[in-house]
């Protein structure tokens, strides 16, 4: 029985190594490892973290939908439309001087498109609308048609001028009309961005302001509106191979974010606030 035993112990092993199995001590040996600590470093597959930071991970503007809000109503100010006139859409001044809410809609500025409902009436013939970013050229498509004496309204998504902090949207009218233009929501890009070890900006979205490196491990992130509200995520970045870089990110209040980036001593696992690259985003 022993030796039975003993023959088909030696049969399996044979058949292991010829299907390729391997134990446990021999598997990976070079597989990423992380400390599951949210927003620690991640190990690359080689166990060598890349000597250069990442690129940008994000480009794409965040839609922000608000309570509708009225930007534009020439009843008010300024008269009817006839050739093209451009408006304010971002920031808080001069939008009572056509006859928008005082101190604007919350808009930021860098916002790169609106959604609005447009409208005309008091229309003195059948004609269009056109809406455009100022600083371009007025397109063949119109975003409104209306008939003489009828008040009519649209839905639609506008792209505005990002560059600008004035006037950033023209409306012209193919005929003499009144327009009303109410804003429900907004595209900006991103709040996101990387700083490096000394504090500069190394990459992000325009709506990073600036970044200020307060001490070792200590940074003030400056961005282009209130954040008090806003959720921060920030990742830590470092240049050596150990797993044990953490960080955390703090709105205290007003447009800036306060960010700790720390390791683990290896002898007594105190953190100890270390200077390093980190991606910062922010959810509004």
């Amino acid at each position: 029985m022993k030796r039975t035993a003993r023959l088909l112990a030696a049969a399996a092993a044979v058949l292991a190594v010829g299907f390729g199995c391997v134990s446990a001590s021999q598997a990976a040996p070079n597989a990423p490892t992380a400390p599951g600590v949210p927003g620690s470093h991640q190990v690359a597959p080689n166990g060598v973290t890349p000597l250069s930071p990442r690129p940008p991970a994000r480009s794409e503007t965040v839609f922000v939908p608000i309570t509708p809000c009225r930007i534009v109503d020439t009843r008010v100010a300024g008269g009817r439309v006839t050739a093209a006139r451009a408006f304010y859409v971002a920031g808080t001044t001069a939008f009572v001087t056509q006859g928008g809410k005082s101190g604007g809609c919350g808009i930021p500025f860098g916002t790169t498109a609106i959604a609005a409902n447009i409208g005309a009436t008091a229309e003195l013939a059948a004609g269009y609308v056109k809406a455009y970013p100022s600083n371009l050229s007025a397109p063949n498509a119109s975003v409104l048609n209306f008939s003489r004496n009828v008040t009519i309204a649209n839905g639609v998504t506008l792209a505005i001028d990002a560059s600008t902090t004035g006037k950033s949207l023209t409306l012209s009218a193919s005929e003499p009309t009144q327009i009303f233009l109410d804003v429900t929501g907004y595209y900006a890009p991103q709040l996101e961005g990387m700083v490096s070890p000394t504090g500069g900006v190394y990459s992000g979205s325009s709506r990073l302001v600036s970044a200020v490196h307060n001490g070792t491990g200590t940074y003030t992130v400056t961005w282009d509106s209130d954040v008090s509200y806003c959720t921060p995520q920030v990742d830590p970045y470092p240049l050596d191979a150990t797993p044990n870089w953490y960080a955390t990110a703090y709105d205290f209040s007003g447009t800036t974010t306060t960010v700790n980036v720390w390791k683990l001593n290896a002898t007594t696992h105190l953190p100890v606030l270390t200077d390093a690259y980190f991606y910062l985003t922010i959810s509004c």
